[in-house]
């Protein structure tokens, strides 16, 4: 039934009004004769109210309409404190003007009354209108028109107690009582609306449905009244065709809803396994819904009913409504009936009482009228004649106002003396030290919470887990720190290494200085957050056997603090007595005081609003006789506080015996509370401090967090510059590998024998011995040396300087030339995986990884295949896809130290035991190139042979070049290359370097 289509409700029509003037003349008149003012002075009041009245003559249905007719009556009533309109004795001479509704005749009639009766009428028309229009398929909407029903009973009921009207009037007594019970048994279905609908037990909703179904009888029967003593009835003055419109609706309605009442008394019984009962109620239920569905077939047409009936929804007509909700509930019923009878016959087998044996349901109702306030300024508005006010009546008002004082004065005077009184004794008692809880030992409820906050989230460990974050955090940063200043400092080796290897001035490096002074910087952040560090440990270390307290369950926390309690009972059954009996006496001083506070604010406040002005205007009795009556209204608050008076005397005596003896347990109380506020302020202290430890603690990993973030960005950039240095100093290397075999191939060119000069009549392939020498410089040989044989030449071969050097030692075969070559370019002094210390050096040299000589151009360098692998360097990838050209040489070519077999001067070889450094993977992920591998590495061409060079850019011990020679114009003078002189001979071939031994001819 939730589904039910709702069945249209009724409306009734409004009473016109005629817009005529009715006030001007009188109110002028009696302005001029009773208050001997002049009327044109109230002009602007007068045409206001005017202007009111004319407003509510255009009948529309909307809430502004609806306002005015409230306001209208309200200002009626306003009117007649000032003007007796209503006293036919005054002869004002007002007649108002109306139209009878069933009759369609106007009407003037000079009683004011008539006039509120006929407002009244039209509100609750108003209402009627605007809550059977209403759309009750949604909650909000039965709820609006419910409210709407209430409004215009109270409305109807006021109208008939109130204003009674004449017998042949449209606005009869017996009309609208009819008028009033259709309004609440509307607001009943409404009820029943949202019952079914929110599926409220069937005994709830049958009794709703019961008493729409009373509320329409009343109705009926007062259809069906006899004619009253002057021969009339509400036919006569309504119409047979609207009561008998009214009858069909009432008839129709009371049969279907006390259908829909046996229905659910049915469903009632079913929950109760009465399913005899069950069959009856359905039984009767299908019976009156049969009833109900005559009925409907025999209401007029549907333009009668448009005129009667507004139908729920705007889709449907009223006619289509009746039919749609007697077709639904047909179908419900029915439904149920058939299934009843099957359940019976085949399964309960129970006997079907007679429904006249049931016994009938009793109507709940739960509807009454509401009613709109008259003193409401949102409702009436101002009063518009505010300022009419007779001299007489301020003269008056004043006299009432100052008795109205003068009985404030005297029992305000009394009350400050007692509460005088009252503070100073309850000041002597020190009761802020009494201990007069109901449960001195309950736990605050701060430290509940704190209880609770610990347990539900497991507080050590949450505790513990975030300073190990704070600790591993720190110790993070600090081994990254340590690796960068690392990186640094063996960059820094390695550059002073190049540097004295290559024969350069220190010059300073502002990159690395940077670095340096940024790695130092964050050291400096994470020292101070060290101490930081340090003071949250301390304070953890403090508060954890707090905390541990705090984290067990509130009784074990309560067992730990001390008990006030327990020292009140050692001071024995006396203690507690004496202390129950003060409480019960505050509670008492407790209730005087607020009995006090609240009894002489109401009496302050009825005072004040005791405004009598617009009685004394029409007051026909003795003025102090009526200041005497308007007083006695006070009198109730003034007993109330006399009695409060009196009582506080024997109050205060009982208190101060109960605190004598009291003295003793109050002393012991008050030491064991002491202990246990310190207690509690130290759990709470703790806790507080955890919090606050949680907060430095996360503080301290944002901050670990973005120093870690900075760190690691140090870091990469770090990484990224050693790189590129790296490369730099690689591509330089290769340079001066490649001129200086240039210059051994000028210098075989020119001519040699045993000396120095002569080995560069080596064949090219051996030229790669200069490339070789640049990374593992050579110690000047010994005097007891033995001699090298020299070659069928008569000078130094590759074999003899690769001996001499330690490395090569497989350069004699075609197929490791390759590996000879990656081997001999591993960089001395960087880290490898497979190192060979140098004799005269101690250098170690990689053989799988380091940091490699790239290859110029992808053929060999000198002569020999140089191929790179990338073991050792991660180059970018725009680089590394593509063969790793060496640059030209643009500047003066640069011999190295071993290359005449002396040290430059200011070289120092590193320490014998000195093996390197463990591998460190150069990335460069934030400095990509954005040039191709042949811009970054210019591939190297081999030209034709260049000429011999002169005899002044080698040392003097080298042999003088041939006569044909020349000095070529590109190279750069001996006065730019400033190569060392060596100071001791140079070993001829057929004379090896200590520890080395000879190498076979390439030739063999």
């Amino acid at each position: 039934m939730e589904a039910v289509p709702r069945l249209p409700m009724l409306k009734f029509d409004p009473k016109p009004c005629l817009d005529e003037t009715v006030y001007s003349s009188a109110i002028k008149k009696y302005i001029r004769g009773h208050y001997n003012e002049d009327p044109a002075n109230y002009s602007s009041e007068i045409q206001e109210l005017e202007r009111l009245r004319s407003s509510i003559c255009f009948i529309r249905q909307d809430y502004e309409y609806c306002a005015l007719l409230r306001k209208y009556f309200c200002q009626i009533r306003f009117l007649l404190s000032r003007f007796p309109i209503d006293d036919p004795s005054q002869d004002l001479d007002v007649a108002f003007h109306w139209k009878d509704i069933y009759a369609s005749s106007n009407y003037d009639v000079p009683d004011v009354k008539h006039e509120q009766a006929s407002v009244l009428y039209n509100i609750a028309v108003y209402h009627m209108t605007v809550g059977s229009a209403e759309n009750r398929s949604t909650s909000d909407g039965m709820k609006i028109a419910c409210t709407h029903f209430q409004c215009a009973a109270w409305a109807f009921q006021y109208l008939r107690d109130v204003y009674p009207q004449l017998v042949d009037s449209d606005m009869a007594d017996k009309l609208i009582g009819f008028m009033a019970t259709i309004a609440l048994a509307q607001a009943q279905e409404c009820i029943l609306e949202k019952s079914i609908t929110d599926n409220r037990k069937p005994n709830i909703i049958a009794k709703v449905a019961m008493q729409v179904v009373e509320y329409l009888r009343t109705a009926s029967r007062s259809l069906e009244a006899p004619k009253s003593a002057g021969g009339l009835n509400m036919q006569d003055t309504v119409g047979g065709k609207k009561i008998k419109t009214w009858t069909k609706y009432c008839a129709l309605k009371q049969s279907y809803y006390h259908s829909v009442t046996q229905l659910y008394l049915g469903l009632q019984a079913e929950e109760l396994q009465k399913m005899g009962e069950r069959l009856a109620y359905l039984s009767d239920a299908n019976e009156k819904l049969a009833n109900a569905a005559k009925l409907a077939k025999n209401m007029d047409g549907e333009e009668e009913l448009k005129k009667h009936f507004v139908s729920p929804t705007a889709d449907s007509t009223s006619v289509e409504a009746i039919r749609d909700c007697l077709s639904f509930s047909h179908d419900v019923i029915g439904g149920k009936l058939t299934a009843a009878q099957k359940e019976n016959e085949f399964v309960f087998h129970e006997k079907v009482p007679d429904i006249s044996t049931l016994a009938e349901v009793k109507g709940a109702s739960l509807v009454k009228g509401i009613q709109f306030s008259f003193s409401d300024p949102d409702v009436s508005g101002p009063d518009i004649f505010r300022k009419l006010i007779p001299m007489e009546a301020h003269q008056a008002s004043s006299l009432y106002s100052e008795e109205k004082a003068s009985l404030l004065r005297s029992i305000g005077s009394r009350l400050q003396e007692k509460n005088d009184e009252l503070e100073a004794f309850l000041a002597s008692l020190q009761l802020e030290d009494l201990l007069l809880d109901e449960d001195p030992d309950a736990l605050p409820q701060e430290l509940v919470a704190a209880c609770a906050d610990l347990n539900s989230r497991d507080a050590l460990k949450e505790l513990s887990a975030v300073m190990s974050k704070v600790s591993g955090s720190h110790l993070n940063i600090s081994s990254l720190l340590d690796q960068h200043k690392t990186l640094v400092q063996e960059e820094q080796q390695r550059a002073e290494e190049f540097r004295v290897m290559v024969g350069e001035k220190k010059s300073p490096n502002t990159i690395m200085s940077e670095l340096c002074r940024e790695g130092d910087k964050y050291r400096g952040a994470l020292s101070s957050a060290n101490e930081s560090n340090m003071a949250l440990h301390a304070a953890v270390v403090q508060h954890r056997p707090t905390l541990t307290t705090l984290s067990q369950p509130l009784t074990h926390v309560s067992n730990t603090l001390p008990s006030v309690a327990h020292a009140i009972r050692q001071t024995g059954e006396g203690g507690s007595e004496s202390k129950a009996q003060i409480e019960r006496l505050m509670s008492k001083v407790e209730e005087m005081q607020q009995q006090r506070w609240s009894v002489e604010k109401q009496l302050r406040q009825s005072i004040m609003d005791d405004d009598i002005t617009g009685q004394i205007i029409t007051a026909d009795q003795d003025i102090k006789q009526m200041f005497k009556e308007h007083l006695k209204k006070h009198d109730h608050q003034v007993e109330i506080l006399e009695q409060n008076m009196l009582a506080q005397s024997n109050i205060l005596s009982a208190l101060s015996e109960a605190n004598a003896a009291y003295a003793s347990t109050r002393r012991a109380s008050k030491q064991m509370a002491a202990s246990r506020t310190q207690a509690i302020q130290a759990l709470l202290q703790a806790y507080t401090s955890f919090t606050a430890i949680l907060t430095k603690a996360q503080d301290a990993n944002n901050f670990y967090d973005k120093l870690l973030a900075q760190v690691n960005k140090l870091l990469q950039r770090t990484k990224s510059v050693l790189s590129v240095q790296e490369e730099e100093r690689e591509k330089r290397l290769v340079a001066q590998a490649k001129k200086f075999s240039s210059l051994n191939k000028m210098n075989k060119a020119a001519g040699g024998g045993s000396s120095y000069s002569s080995r560069s009549s080596a064949p090219a392939s051996d030229a790669s011995f200069a490339t070789h020498m640049m990374h593992a410089p050579l110690a000047p040989p010994s005097a007891d040396a033995p001699s090298t044989p020299s070659s069928s030449s008569g000078g130094l071969k590759l074999k003899d300087f690769l001996q001499a050097g330690g490395g090569f030692k497989t350069l004699g075969s075609t197929t490791g030339a390759s590996t000879a070559a990656s081997s001999s370019y591993a960089t001395p002094g960087y880290p490898s995986t497979q190192s060979h210390v140098y004799p005269g050096m101690g250098y170690p040299a990689s053989v799988t990884s380091g940091y490699r000589v790239p290859s110029a151009g992808g053929a060999a360098v000198a002569g020999y295949s140089t191929s790179v692998s990338s073991a050792g360097m991660q180059y970018p990838a725009s680089v590394g896809s593509s063969s790793i050209n060496a640059p030209a040489a643009a500047a003066a070519p640069i011999l190295p130290s071993g290359a005449s077999g002396y040290q430059q001067p200011g070289y120092h070889p590193p320490h014998p035991s000195y093996t390197g450094v463990p591998p460190v993977n150069y990335q460069t992920p934030h400095y990509p190139t954005t040039t191709t591998a042949a811009a970054a590495y210019p591939t190297y061409t081999p030209t034709a042979p260049p000429p011999t060079p002169s005899p002044a850019l080698y040392p003097q011990q080298m042999p003088s070049p041939a006569p044909t020679a020349s000095v070529p114009s590109s190279l750069p003078s001996s006065s730019q290359r400033q190569l060392p002189r060596p100071s001791q001979p140079v070993p001829t071939a057929q004379q090896p370097l200590p520890g080395h031994q000879m190498l076979p001819s390439p030739s063999t």
